[in-house]
């Protein structure tokens, strides 16, 4: 899996899913399916371990993945509603670095 985590200390972590910090997650830059992705905003973040990626949702999308799907889901990380710049400059970063 080759995951960055952006957080919103500024830290980018890319290294082992199961060791990554759990809190204050601002974006996620990801391949799925072959494809470059960037997932941002959410309120928790969640590994699919039978597919490999993350994903995101709010609480009751969680509740309903952890209830209903345990079994596949790995690592689970909280995002963080900060202002307005400082998701920009995470935003900004990801972007640059996974082009």
């Amino acid at each position: 899996m080759n995951a960055r985590i952006y957080y919103d200390t500024g830290e980018v972590y890319d290294d082992d899913i199961e060791q990554a910090p759990p809190l204050g997650v601002l974006v996620i830059t990801q391949e799925v399916r072959g494809k470059r992705t960037i997932l941002h905003t959410r309120d928790f973040y969640w590994f699919k371990i039978d597919e490999g990626y993350f994903e995101g949702s709010d609480q009751f999308g969680m509740m309903d993945q952890l209830l209903h799907n345990r079994k596949n889901v790995g690592k689970v990380l909280a995002g963080r509603t900060v202002d307005v710049r400082t998701l920009q400059t995470a935003m900004q970063r990801a972007v640059k670095e996974n082009k």
